[in-house]
């Protein structure tokens, strides 16, 4: 029936309209930069669990140091295409939203203007005579 694209888009246009708050959650934090995102806060988490230990080892806390550098870089390497690819969808369903309201309200106006021209063409005094001469013939009668 919709390609997943337009579903996806029509889903997004539905909690755009009602305003439900689990955009964000679902269209805007794609599983890869979630994941990302989850590493990178493991990885400081690890960093402060070893830097705050009694007994501090040194190849730990290297090793963990190591691993957050890592994470973050491949966090900061992915997020601007991430963040391209979310404002080009974001823009175009924006537009076929803006193009679909735009297309309703043309078709109205193409009915209205119809209606506007009939209402151009009634005769108001032409109307009054024809009151008063079935005024005239119901008094004759």
């Amino acid at each position: 029936m919709y390609s997943a694209k337009t579903n996806e888009l029509l889903l997004l246009l539905l909690f755009y309209t009602t305003g439900t708050q689990h955009v964000e959650a679902y269209f805007f934090l794609k599983k890869p930069i979630n994941l990302v995102a989850k590493s990178l806060k493991a990885s400081r988490k690890k960093v402060n669990k070893e830097t705050n230990k009694t007994t501090i080892n040194e190849t730990a806390v290297q090793d963990a140091r190591l691993g957050l550098k890592k994470a973050e870089k491949e966090f900061f390497t992915q997020l601007p295409p991430f963040e391209q690819q979310r404002v080009e969808d974001v823009t175009s369903l924006l537009s076929e939203y803006c193009n679909s309201l735009m297309y309703y309200h043309c078709k109205s106006i193409e009915q209205l203007s119809t209606a506007m021209a009939a209402l151009g063409k009634v005769d108001s005094k032409a109307a009054r005579k024809n009151v008063e001469k079935e005024l005239k013939k119901e008094r004759k009668l």
